[in-house]
């Protein structure tokens, strides 16, 4: 299971969130936080990336075999933890696991000597971007047409996502066969 953070788009999203709906910026400001978010955890769901940096922990079996980690791209150092039967985390001794970051941001896991452990969780930073405004214009206009969307359909259930969404992911789309 794999547990991010919630994605905080910022003040940079919502003001062009803001003009592409053309609103106030100001107006009903946790209503747009929520369809920002919303908007950027589908995209993200859809190009299977996560697209705002932020930290992500991630549990995993305990098995001495390379196990691929379920975020990505893979931003920062991976530390894992060992979890005992009881719930409790202990740091897991860095001789007893490799970590690895492949150029394309998938990270890796080998575990040596599980030492007794019932599974681990590992923690890392994972994201492509660290803030709004380094994200690609693609990704930033497909996340605010979604959420322009869900804004003007949101007594709407049945309607569904604008296709040019779809045409705008889909270049960044990861898919593991």
């Amino acid at each position: 299971m794999v547990e991010a953070d919630q994605a905080e788009p910022g003040a940079a999203a919502l003001r062009d969130f803001a003009q592409w709906v053309r609103i106030e910026p100001d107006t009903a400001q946790a209503l747009d936080t929520a369809l920002i978010a919303a908007s950027l955890r589908h995209c993200e769901a859809f190009v299977g990336r996560l697209l705002l940096r932020r930290a992500v922990r991630e549990r995993l079996a305990a098995q001495v075999q390379p196990m691929l980690l379920g975020a990505e791209p893979v931003r920062a150092p991976i530390s894992l933890f060992a979890i005992a039967q009881d719930g409790a985390l202990t740091p897991h001794p860095a001789q007893a696991y490799d970590a690895h970051v492949a150029a394309d941001g998938q990270g890796w896991i080998a575990v040596h000597e599980t030492r007794g452990a019932s599974a681990f969780e590992a923690r890392y930073t994972a994201g492509m971007a660290a803030e709004w405004g380094e994200l690609d214009v693609a990704l930033r206009h497909a996340v605010l047409r979604l959420a322009a969307h869900l804004y003007a359909h949101r007594d709407d259930d049945q309607a569904a996502p604008p296709a040019a969404v779809a045409a705008l992911l889909r270049p960044w789309r990861r898919v593991l066969l």
